[in-house]
Parts: structure tokens; C-alpha cells; sequence
């Protein structure tokens, strides 16, 4: 293939990839929004969205793997900084376009991370409260034990 076939077919495929990233964003603004809901968390909603987010990834890296075997054996070494000038302008739109939705799913997915450390502290503390009500509780009833019975013995 020609510099301007492998060019264009990148070019094909990084407008594939940001669109990926574009759907993969929403998806995660979805589960914020369905996670933060309050006390009525749809669970079965947070399945899908996590399901077709994996489903994204799966799709980016094979075109990761596609943007690679298009580059390997030709004058790219497959790094940007070593791609020529023109060719660079062509990328770099995408490449800036990948680079500024990354950084907000970064963003929304540490404080996603945040949250979910909240909640497991808090789901920590109700489990100790719970474990101590019934070490509590155990230490009221009364000793249920079955002791032998000696039926051999006279009265």
C-alpha cells in the first residue's frame, strides 16, 4: 500500500476509534447518572451500560490492533512524533480528539472511583454494627446446648 492508502485507512479508523470513545464517554455519564440516583440504584441498567462499555474497549483494541498492522513494515514506526509533518496534520485533529474525551472519562471515572470507596466504607461500618448487634444478641440468649441425658440414673 501506498503512505497516502495507509494515511486515509488510519485516518478511516481513528474516526471509528473517537467515535468509540464518544459512545464509551456517554456510556460512563450513564452510570454516574444511574449509580447516583439515590437509594433506588437500577441495577440491571448499571449490567448494560457496563456491558456495552466492555464491549467498546473490545472494539478499540481491535482497532488498535488494525492501526497496527497497518503501520508495521512502512516508513511509521507507529509513534506519532515520528510521523512527517503533513501526514501529522491530517492525524492530529483525531489524536486530539481521542486525547480530550480520555481525559474526561479519566476524570468522571476517578470520581466514580471516589464514590465507590465512600460506599464501601459505609457498607463496612453497617457490617460491624450488624456483626456486634449479634455477638450482642448471642450473649442474651439463652444456651440452647443439648446436655447428655443419663438415663442409668437412679432417683
Amino acid at each position: 500500500m501506498e503512505d497516502k492508502d495507509i494515511v486515509s485507512k488510519i485516518c478511516f479508523l481513528l474516526k471509528e476509534k473517537l467515535e468509540l470513545f464518544k459512545r464509551y464517554l456517554s456510556l460512563t455519564e450513564g452510570i454516574k447518572e444511574t449509580s447516583t440516583s439515590g437509594d433506588n440504584i437500577d441495577v440491571s441498567q448499571l449490567r448494560v451500560f457496563l456491558h456495552e462499555r466492555q464491549d467498546c474497549i473490545n472494539s478499540i483494541d481491535t482497532i488498535d490492533g488494525t492501526i497496527k498492522k497497518a503501520i508495521n513494515g512502512k516508513n511509521f514506526s507507529g509513534k506519532y512524533y515520528n510521523v512527517s509533518g503533513r501526514f501529522r496534520e491530517i492525524l492530529d485533529p483525531y489524536l486530539k480528539g481521542i486525547k480530550a474525551i480520555m481525559e474526561k472519562i479519566d476524570y468522571m471515572d476517578r470520581g466514580s472511583l471516589v464514590m465507590v470507596k465512600e460506599e464501601t466504607e459505609h457498607f463496612k461500618t453497617e457490617l460491624l454494627k450488624i456483626r456486634k448487634f449479634r455477638q450482642a444478641m448471642h450473649g442474651y440468649k439463652k444456651d440452647k446446648r443439648n446436655f447428655p441425658r443419663f438415663l442409668d440414673i437412679r432417683k
